[in-house]
């Protein structure tokens, strides 16, 4: 899904932000062994901050 679907979905009410960072988490927690991309990941800072949206 691309982003501008994924925020109007979440204007929508459709979806909710947290729930967009938690699918987000899950994939990255699933590829970040393999790809390295991430010097500091903060899974549970970004969840702090969605439910702030």
């Amino acid at each position: 899904m691309e982003a501008t679907e994924i925020a109007k979905k979440v204007l929508s009410g459709e979806m909710s932000a947290r729930s967009v960072i938690e699918q987000h988490i899950e994939i990255i927690n699933k590829i970040e062994p393999d790809v390295n991309a991430f010097n500091l990941f903060t899974a549970e800072q970004a969840l702090i901050d969605t439910d702030e949206i």
